[in-house]
């Protein structure tokens, strides 16, 4: 790693190759890093692609470029930190759906390899924060202690010592298991660091008002990736065929990240694509960006009048609306699952008042077309004010602090009603 501080300088300059060669030489440190804090390999995936955009975000700040690989765990670890609040208690993880849902061989084979996998993982999971981390990247690229330590930013003993003490834990054989799991999971070589540059560069070139369709096209005839040439070629295929550009990009979720996603959905629904494409390119380069505040506030919207003013007048701290928490509808034949509006109370517990009519994603829309949005934006959330009447007659409208937070797997709305 003895030229890392070189290609972060040229990263520093605007070079999205040195960025690149950065993202294939760290990719497996962090991708390991991820999975021993939450030992999820699809969460750890997932956690990588958001930390290397947080580091191109935050890259300037970075004043020695040598300190790189710490400040880069650093990074990992936040955003791990913000994927444990997010899991919900009693989730099923998804490497337990991923197998579940996996064809191949027979059922035996399959009960002995998941079994196999347990085991591991469960011997894992067993050993100390420290050791684990340390075994985890040892093992999952065949890093050196050199190299680990640089990313601990602890002394190369330390490290040393942390794998000696896990070797003692770990019979041989389950150290061989470990080794053989850990690189089967370990992201593909070029995958990884060709989605960022590609992401960097759909941001450069939004950045510059180009249209987004002619940027995906160009991008495809540049990609090495058979498997990302194959996304951009099925969202032209929608789009072509009359379908709209956000759902393609909402299906390939693990490659567009979910406030781009947010931000070109709610840009086509409300005829301001080339403006939210503009404001995605600027949270790709910097994580925060300014919008004309009157943006999406152009048409009229009532459903929530009459909740707001009981809300008001109950002492009610906010309403909630989470389209990644469905219920039954009561009574209902066939028990259907709708997303419902929420009431939060003082004491912080949520209350149902009723799901929401109609298609979920219209619902949301009409309230984006009555936010009128703060100016400046950054991190993963927008903000503004709901502005509405509470009465037909009222003179004057009441404005209502409001955060849109997208997720791979949703959107959570949230009108403060007490401030």
């Amino acid at each position: 790693m003895d030229d890392t501080g070189t290609l972060v300088r040229h990263a520093q300059e605007g070079d999205r190759g040195a960025f690149g060669e950065l993202v294939g030489r760290f990719q497996d440190m962090v991708y390991g890093c991820a999975y021993a804090v939450l030992g999820d390999f699809h969460l750890a995936e997932d956690v990588s692609v958001d930390a290397f955009l947080a580091a191109y975000q935050g890259l300037g700040e970075l004043r020695e470029p040598e300190a790189f690989p710490g400040w880069l765990r650093r990074i990992v670890l936040r955003q791990c930190r913000r994927q444990l609040r997010r899991r919900r208690a009693g989730s099923v993880s998804l490497d337990a759906a991923a197998d579940v849902a996996s064809p191949g061989p027979g059922p035996a084979e399959v009960v002995e390899a998941r079994e196999a996998k347990g085991r591991v993982m469960e011997a894992l999971a067993k050993l100390p924060g420290p050791q684990r981390m340390a075994t985890t990247l040892f093992y999952i690229n065949g890093y050196s202690q050199k190299e680990i330590a640089d990313f601990l930013e602890v002394p190369v003993a330390t490290v040393n010592n942390r794998l000696h003490d896990s070797r003692r834990q770990l019979k041989k054989r389950m150290l061989d298991m470990v080794k053989d799991e850990l690189e089967a999971k370990a992201p593909d070589p070029s995958e990884m660091s060709g989605r960022i540059t590609f992401l960097l560069g759909l941001a450069e070139r939004l950045a510059k008002g180009e249209p987004i369709l002619y940027v995906l096209k160009t991008l495809e005839q540049e990609a090495e990736s058979q498997a990302l040439r194959a996304v951009i070629r099925e969202v032209h295929d929608s789009v072509d065929s009359g379908g709209t550009l956000c759902e393609p990009l909402a299906a390939h979720a693990k490659l567009f990240p979910p406030m781009v996603i947010w931000l070109i959905e709610a840009g086509e629904y409300l005829w301001s694509l080339n403006d939210t494409a503009r404001m995605a390119a600027d949270w790709l380069q910097r994580g925060e960006y300014n919008v004309d505040p009157y943006a999406f506030a152009w048409f009229p919207f009532g459903y929530l009048q009459r909740e707001i003013k009981k809300g008001l007048a109950k002492g009610v701290t906010a309403l909630v609306i989470d389209t990644r928490r469905t219920k039954e509808v009561p009574r209902a034949k066939g028990k259907p699952k709708l997303v419902w509006l929420q009431r939060e109370l003082p004491s912080g517990s949520l209350e149902d008042v009723w799901p929401l009519p109609g298609r979920v994603g219209e619902y949301l829309v009409g309230l984006r077309a009555l936010t009128i949005l703060d100016e400046h934006q950054k991190g993963e959330a927008i903000t503004g004010n709901l502005r509405m009447r509470l009465q037909p007659q009222d003179a004057a409208e009441i404005m209502l602090p409001v955060t849109y937070r997208p997720f791979r797997d949703g959107e959570e709305v949230r009108i403060l009603l007490q401030t």
